[in-house]
Order: structure tokens, then sequence, then C-alpha cells
């Protein structure tokens, strides 16, 4: 190089500075930017579209396989659901009169309606809310995305148990077909945009996606039903801006979870081996062949002992003796591995290591700091949850119930204030329930919270009516208090053995002979 250099400056110097400044200025670029052998350049995809293009499906079913096959990821799908949604996310409505003041009679009368909506929400009439948050949010964690059609109004087939003619259909990721796209209408995998990239329409499948027509040809527009957005609530999991479709969120630890559930079936079949403990013959260099044969001189065929407990071997030939096949499984390292590993599939998917492992050993602080981490990320998914799926249903539940006049609004109350709810999160439980009682109570003492965010927090339950509970058993114990009280000494005299007439009887031989 150094030659090469020397021979341009002597034919030019100028090429020769521009080369010198052009050689510094690749020296200063970025590591990262650069490529070798043990660094290859990573493919670019361009957009986040183009990226889900080629991903497609493949990142759903492997997530599919996982959650049916693999107990390590059943249980991040099961932590992630229990910690954002829980038993089920309740509301508390927010209406108020255009004063500002609470009113407390709508409320009761909105609660009142929507407790029993949630009785039968969907339109096959099988599942509870509660029951269809937990089964969205697992959809949305391992497909990436779920869909919700609001069905309002007269449908056939759709019965409304609640008497609010309002019901969600849900459906799943599969019925939002990949490869149907169309430039000059906007559709980008089955989602129909405007300029700006809002969704105007979902076009859907009107048969199950797994109809073999679909198999062997392309999807085609009379195979679809255009469903505008408005009525749909398309809940997805997004890496980046303007991404159209969502993706699982096992999409970075797929395969080391692949990889956990290989490693740990090759060591239970390892060592389901060396549990079968099976032996050989040895024969030493004392062994002389012709001792094995028997009374007639032929060769003695092949021998199988079968091992029994406490068996002795009593024919073994001079120079032969029993070794045993040991395979030292399992390994004595793979708990250690497996945590590491387990640690890094919960870096990737945002869950807690020892909630997914089980695995709660170490002191108070170290679980403590551990919990404090993760709620961050569990509250996050949550207030997305909240906008993406349940205020849809909520704001169309509303709609629904003044339109069929099931929900009267009363005069003096502001509309708008309607639509709003306080939604609460599902109870967080603690580790040490003591300590954390007293922290929430020195807040409340010094004005850093309230009762009733305490009762929510607690409890999942509208503070309302867990006070005027508290306040009925305290009215109820006063009263047998004060009748008590008034019964005064004439109470019944508490029955037991007449004088003299328990004790052992030793004791009263004792006392007869004294």
């Amino acid at each position: 190089m150094e030659f090469l250099e020397s021979t341009i400056k002597l034919f030019s110097p100028k090429r020769a500075a521009l080369r010198a400044y052009w050689k510094l200025r690749a020296a200063r670029l970025y590591e990262a930017a650069s490529s070798s052998i043990y660094h290859k350049k990573p493919n670019t995809q361009g957009s986040a579209d183009r990226t889900m293009d080629q991903a497609r499906a493949k990142v759903r079913d492997w997530a599919r396989f996982l959650d049916e096959n693999h107990d390590l990821a059943i249980g991040v799908l099961d932590e992630l659901v229990n910690k954002v949604v829980g038993t089920g996310i309740t509301l508390e409505p927010l209406a108020s009169s255009s004063s500002g003041k609470p009113a407390q009679e709508l409320n009761r009368e909105i609660s009142k309606l929507w407790r029993r909506w949630c009785l039968a929400p969907e339109v096959t009439g099988e599942l509870p809310f509660s029951e269809v948050q937990r089964l969205t949010a697992r959809a949305w964690f391992r497909d990436g995305e779920c869909l919700a059609q609001h069905v309002r109004g007269r449908n056939a087939g759709v019965v409304y148990e609640s008497g609010v003619p309002y019901a969600i259909e849900m459906i799943e990721a599969d019925y939002l077909p990949f490869d149907f796209n169309d430039v000059k209408r906007g559709i980008i995998h089955g989602v129909e945009k405007n300029a700006w990239g809002r969704p105007r329409a979902y076009h859907l499948l009107k048969t199950p996606p797994d109809d073999k027509y679909f198999i062997f040809s392309k999807v085609r527009d009379e195979d679809l039903k255009r469903v505008p957005a408005e009525r749909v609530a398309h809940v997805k999991f997004t890496r980046r801006f303007k991404q159209t479709r969502g993706i699982s969120i096992f999409h970075g630890v797929v395969h080391r979870l692949d990889d956990i559930k290989d490693y740990e079936e090759s060591e239970r079949i390892a060592a389901r081996i060396d549990a079968s403990l099976s032996g050989f013959i040895r024969k030493g260099s004392e062994f002389d062949p012709t001792l094995a044969v028997d009374a007639a001189g032929n060769p003695l065929p092949n021998r199988v002992l079968e091992m029994q407990a406490g068996m002795i071997f009593d024919d073994l030939l001079p120079g032969e003796d029993v070794g045993t096949i040991a395979s030292n499984r399992p390994n004595s390292e793979l708990t250690n591995f497996r945590d590491g590993q387990i640690k890094m599939i919960a870096a990737g998917t945002g869950t807690s290591a020892s909630s997914i492992s089980k695995n709660y050993d170490g002191s108070y602080s170290a679980q403590r700091q551990e919990l404090v981490e993760s709620m961050p990320s569990y509250a996050r998914l949550r207030a997305y949850f909240i906008s993406a799926f349940l205020m849809p249903v909520y704001r169309n539940f509303i709609d629904a119930a003044i339109l069929s006049s099931a929900l009267q609004i009363p005069r003096g109350v502001d509309i708008a204030t309607v639509y709003e709810a306080d939604w609460i999160a599902p109870p967080q439980s603690w580790i040490d329930p003591k300590k954390e009682v007293e922290a929430d109570q020195l807040a409340v003492e010094h004005g850093f919270t309230t009762q009733a965010d305490i009762i929510r927090k607690r409890t999942g339950r509208d503070p309302d009516i867990v006070k005027q509970q508290i306040h009925a058993e305290r009215l109820e114990a006063a009263r047998l208090a004060a009748e008590l009280v008034a019964a005064g000494p004439t109470l019944p005299p508490i029955e037991g053995p007449a004088p003299g007439a328990g004790g052992d009887d030793d004791e009263q031989d004792e006392v007869a002979a004294a």
C-alpha cells in the first residue's frame, strides 16, 4: 500500500491528497457501518410493510406451533395475558353534568347495563367479556394482531341478550389476507388506506382461510367482503411507524425458543436411556475362547442376561466381567444454561424472567426490583390494548344503548362525558403485602393518592360499592354490639362440668387420701 501511494504521489500529488483525505474519512465511520467476513452486512428490506411482506404468516405459524407444543412459550403468553389483562379490565363510568359534578345516577345505570352486556358480548354468546379480553390479548401477542367487528342493530342470527343491540365479532388475523394488494386502490396486505396511511376499510375473507380453495389459488375480490374501518377494531403489535400488519411478540426469540425445546427434548431422551441401565460382558486378556463351548464342543450362543434387582452373575467364564453403559445425563449444566436463555427470552418479550421460569429464588429487594422494572412494559401494553380495543367497544356500546333507548340521558348531563370511563387494571399481587399496605396508608395520609385509587389498584373493584359494603358491615357490627350491651348480665351461664366432677381419677384419689 505504501508503494502504491508513493507512486500515485509521484505522478499526481492531487490524487494522492484526495486519496489520503477519503482514507481518513473512511476511518472515522461507525464500526457498525462496516462489514467483514465476521460481521456480514444485514439485508435491508426497506419499509415496514416490505419487511412484513417477507415475513407474512411464517412468524405467526412458528408462534402458534410453540404455543401449542412448548411449555416455556405457553408460560410467556400466560404471563403477558395475566399481567396485562388479568381476569379482565373493568371500567368506572365518568359521566358528569355541565358544571363538572359526577352524574352518579347515570353512572350507576351505565355500570348496570355494562355488567349485563359483559355476560354475553360476542356474537356466538359463548364467552363473557373477561374471557374475550384474555383470548384477544393472547392472539395479539402470539399472532401479532387480532380484529373485532362491531355489530349493531338488526342482523340475522345475532341475539342481543343484554337488551342493548350491540355485539362484537372476534376475527383472527388469518381472515385478513397478506397477498391481497392493489396499489391503485391503496390496498396493502388486505387493508385499504388513504394517502395519509389511515385505514379506510378491511377486506376480509368470507369463508375460513384454511379452505382448500385459497391454498392453490390467489384471493380474488369476490372472495372478500369490504368492511369500513369504523366498524373494525384492529389490535396489532408493531415496531415501526405505518406498519400495516402486526408481528408476533415472539419475532425476536422464535429460534431461541425452538432450540431450547429441541435441546431439552434431547436431554430428556438421554436421561431416559440412562435410566434404562444396560450392561455388557467384557472379555479381558485372560479370556480363553476355547472355554466358551458346550459339552459337545460347539461354541456357546450369544448370552442375554436380563437385569433385575439384586441379581448375581454366576455363569461368567474365566477372564470375563460385567460392565455398564452410563451416559452421565442429564447434563449438570442444563439448569444454568436454561436460566441464561430464559433471561434472554424475557428481555426479548418484555416479561419477567422469574415469572416465566417459576424460579423465585432471591431476596425481597431483588424480586421487587424485577417486578418494578417489568411493570412499565405491562402498563404500556395495557394502555394500547385499552385504546385500540376496549375504548372503541365502549363507545359503540354507549351509542347502541342511547339509540335503542336502553339508556336515557338526563338533562344537564354533558353528552361528551358519557363516553368517558376510568379503566381499572387487574389488581397487582405484591411480594410483601404488609409493606405495600403501609406505603399506601402513608400515601393517603400525606395526600399523594386517594382511597378510591388504592381500592381500584388493590381489588380492581368499584370504590363506591366497596365503601357501601364497609359501611354496611360497620352498621351491622354496631347493632350487634348494642344488643350485647343491652342484654347485660342476663347472658346464659357458660356450660361446663359440675364442681368436683372434673379432673383426673388419680388426683381425686390423692385428695380423698389426704
